[in-house]
């Protein structure tokens, strides 16, 4: 008798073993041929009457197959028979089945309102969600109305794991598995909702690819990333980014003046988001128009409205609230002009897409309104502390490094 059994039972467990460890592609090919399109027809059409009784006849094997099929809906059938079927059968072993495959689907609302009941009164469930370190009531959450790839992200990274755990085995712990939609998505998410240390320790050239992905292809993605990035990181900090900050420059544009197709990234951010954007771009600008010189360090202390530069008079025009600095660039340089701005919009502004740059230079100096306490000549070191008086007493703007 003991002989009998044995076999019979390890050939039990092997069978199930095989339907539990298909691969997607597998489960994929098996999910979709029309025996299986005639069966789950056959069950959803099936008498509420005589349910209970057909739930019991079915076998571990064809009530792996229905949690397999639950997440997907090929077929697009009314699915109340197949949740009724799952319910009375379920064990741990098939929720466990369920909670897999569902990572391939996550975003199905139909399942996840199931799992929702499964989540309040299905003890199996609740346990196969316990067992993958999960709180019942922060999974039933995120299934409703959150975005799902980027909350279990998040939770994640907030829990406290050995430094050389890798992110595959952080995903694992959760029961996340690495061949799943939802580890791809979590993954390609990531630039979303992680640290200041990733962001920093990040390659840039990294980080600029999967922006320009986002951009491409998942929109909403890129607007959680620059509020993120720019929340996590101190204004030096983002300065080093001297290259995103030029992509986003190129593509999105000025918070005031941007492209019009993405007006919507930065609808409903907070102030402190937008200014730190502004001046973030401001500042690489700075570097990027004056160099590695006085001036660039001197500059890049003060917030802007805008910074621009005109090649054709080879100058950089600063803009405040209510005034503008006008600065040259070059070897010969030339003094540094502060104008009312409504002065410099309705005068000069067009002048400077016009003139050369000695052109300029002469423009500005013999033609144009200015009292000698407007212009600065770049002498010596007094000249930063001469400008930064100047610049208080007409309450220009403020530092944003002090």
């Amino acid at each position: 008798m003991e002989f009998s059994f044995l076999p019979s039972n390890l050939k039990r467990v092997r069978n199930e073993v095989a339907v539990l460890h298909k691969s997607q592609r597998e489960l994929d090919i098996t999910s979709v041929d029309d025996g299986l399109k005639e069966w789950i027809e056959f069950l959803v059409k099936m008498d509420a009457s005589v349910l209970a009784i057909r739930a019991k006849s079915l076998s571990d094997q064809d009530i792996c197959r229905i949690a397999g099929y639950i997440p997907f809906n090929y077929y697009k059938v009314k699915m109340d028979n197949l949740f009724n079927i799952f319910k009375i059968r379920s064990n741990l072993y098939v929720c466990r089945f369920l909670y897999k495959y569902w990572q391939n689907s996550y975003n199905n609302k139909d399942c996840n309102k199931f799992i929702h009941d499964l989540l309040r009164d299905n003890r199996s469930f609740q346990e196969c969600i316990r067992e993958n370190h999960l709180d019942i009531e922060w999974m039933d959450d995120i299934i409703q109305d959150q975005n799902v790839a980027i909350e279990f992200g998040i939770k994640i990274q907030n829990y406290s794991f050995p430094k050389t755990k890798t992110l595959t085995e952080r995903f694992r712990y959760f029961g996340i598995h690495d061949d799943s939609n939802l580890y791809k998505d979590c993954v390609d998410a990531f630039l979303v909702y992680c640290r200041k240390e990733d962001y920093l320790n990040a390659n840039e050239d990294m980080i600029l690819k999967t922006i320009k992905d986002y951009v491409k292809r998942n929109q909403p993605l890129l607007k959680e990333f620059l509020s993120n990035f720019i929340r996590e990181l101190e204004l030096e900090e983002l300065s080093e980014f001297r290259d995103l900050a030029r992509y986003f420059e190129s593509v999105v544009g000025d918070v005031d003046k941007n492209k019009g197709e993405y007006k919507w990234l930065f609808r409903c951010l907070s102030e402190n988001i937008i200014e730190k954007y502004t001046d973030w771009l401001n500042i690489c600008k700075v570097e990027q128009y004056f160099g590695n010189d006085d001036r660039s360090e001197f500059w890049k202390q003060y917030r802007f409205s805008k910074v621009q530069r005109f090649d054709k008079s080879n100058a950089v025009v600063m803009e405040f609230k209510e005034y503008v600095a006008v600065e040259f660039l070059g070897k010969a340089a030339g003094p540094i002009y502060f104008y009312p701005r409504e002065y410099y919009e309705t005068t000069l502004k067009f002048m400077f897409s016009v003139f050369e740059n000695n052109q300029m230079t002469r423009y500005l100096y013999h033609q144009t309104k200015y009292d000698k306490k407007d212009r600065f000549e770049h002498k010596g070191e007094n000249w930063k502390n001469y400008v930064d008086a100047y610049i208080i007493e007409k309450h220009i703007t403020r530092k944003v490094f002090v």
